[in-house]
């Protein structure tokens, strides 16, 4: 992608807050702008519909809305009518003139009232594209322990919004991407909310980032996806450091694998990620083996690191399954190239050997010296409020199991 990010200078990130208010782009005047009427939900194409229709006045919020939450070009004499100022936004990288027309060079979706700019989500993807609050960012959003935590880490931050809510309970936060531009965007979302404790830098995987006694929290919404298109595992295709690509979960192994030693004494990490079950076993339709593949699988992440660990499964799903969930959206397909990909991802996956993918959350925590780590699966339904709270107290009540003795092993990973 080469198109410049909006510029994320304080000056201009002044100007941006300034002229935002003055036109009143905030989350209680924008959402009313989307909302249904009678409360009843609408199709995608009458909704838009319907808030094309309520933005047709031009004014600035108009203006703004129709451009960066809608995405939509808007006419050029409209919009001089608009937004005057629209010269002023294109030179710090907002908008651009194309065909006639004012299209936006990045997208604004509010979350708790925060805005939040990323990359426009109808632009081509590339491998630096940057999303914005994607359901997956959301679904571990839900999943953050509560603080306070005096040091926090947050890789692949991408657009920075869970940097923002780590924020809220850390004075200390350091977010790190490989990408350029993921930088830029976070770096500009940090200084529209005023987080200027939240530290922004370019880095692979945990490689000079520790700080003296360690993180008190981890996170990570690094690509955890089981794809065949190694070019997008870690963004740009760079490989986290220290490891050797021998697996469709490498990086999430590597992840696992070496957090334990970044963590305080007590210190949590948490990541989303997904794991293989072997073709061969699913193939034979023999739940026990499968079992007891993927208790030793998650176990080999897990070697090692110091860590007790919880890992929620949010869902299993076939490789035809799996393609025609995660392979959405990675390209602006035609109906071709999209048979195409589907068929890419499922025999690409079947050739490395696997025969079903499971996704979910894993939690873990560092244990103390003379701790025997544990290891637990459970099956819940993917959260659709916050749980941390909930997730944290359910964590602790199995440490507490955990030093009570040994248990009967076919309670250790149910």
């Amino acid at each position: 992608m080469t198109a410049a990010t909006p510029s994320a200078r304080a000056a201009d990130v002044r100007w941006v807050a300034a002229e935002w208010a003055r036109a009143g782009f905030t989350h209680a005047h924008v959402q009313p702008l989307f909302a249904p009427p009678g409360g009843a939900p609408l199709a995608t194409t009458d909704a838009l519909s319907l808030t094309l229709w309520r933005t047709r006045v031009p004014t600035p919020l108009h203006a703004m809305v129709r451009l960066w939450v809608l995405g939509h070009p808007v006419p050029a004499s409209w919009c001089q009518q608009a937004l005057p100022t629209w010269r002023d936004w294109a030179a710090r990288g907002w908008v651009e003139a194309r065909d006639r027309a004012i299209a936006p060079c990045a997208s604004v979706s509010f979350h708790d009232g925060t805005p939040l700019v990323a990359d426009p989500p109808h632009a081509k993807p590339e491998a630096d594209h940057v999303m914005g609050a994607t359901t997956a960012t959301l679904l571990l959003e839900r999943c953050l322990l509560p603080g306070p935590h005096l040091e926090t880490l947050d890789l692949g931050t991408g657009s920075g919004l869970l940097a923002l809510r780590l924020a809220a309970s850390s004075p200390h936060v350091t977010a790190t991407d490989v990408n350029p531009r993921a930088l830029a965007y976070a770096r500009l979302n940090t200084r529209l909310a005023k987080a200027s404790h939240v530290r922004i830098v370019h880095g692979n995987g945990f490689s000079g980032l520790r700080p003296s006694g360690g993180f008190d929290l981890v996170v990570g919404n690094l690509p955890f996806v089981l794809s065949p298109e190694r070019r997008f595992v870690y963004r740009d295709g760079t490989p986290l450091e220290g490891t050797h690509d021998s697996g469709p979960d490498t990086l999430t192994a590597a992840l696992v694998q070496q957090v334990g030693k970044h963590l305080c004494a007590g210190g949590f990490a948490q990541f989303l990620v997904q794991w293989p079950h072997p073709a061969d076993l699913v193939d034979a339709g023999n739940p026990a083996a499968i079992g007891r593949a993927e208790e030793n699988h998650l176990a080999g992440w897990l070697s090692g690191n110091g860590c007790h660990a919880l890992f929620w499964r949010f869902g299993s799903q076939t490789l035809e399954a799996h393609a025609l969930t995660w392979s959405a959206g990675a390209a602006r397909d035609t109906a071709s190239a999209r048979v195409r990909r589907i068929g890419r991802w499922i025999t690409g996956l079947r050739a490395a050997g696997v025969g079903a993918v499971s996704t979910g959350l894993v939690t873990l925590k560092r244990s103390d010296e003379g701790d025997r780590p544990f290891m637990r699966l459970e099956d819940v339904d993917p959260p659709q409020a916050p749980c941390g709270a909930a997730l944290k107290d359910r964590f602790e009540m199995w440490v507490r199991a955990s030093r009570r003795g040994p248990r009967k092993k076919k309670n250790a990973f149910p």
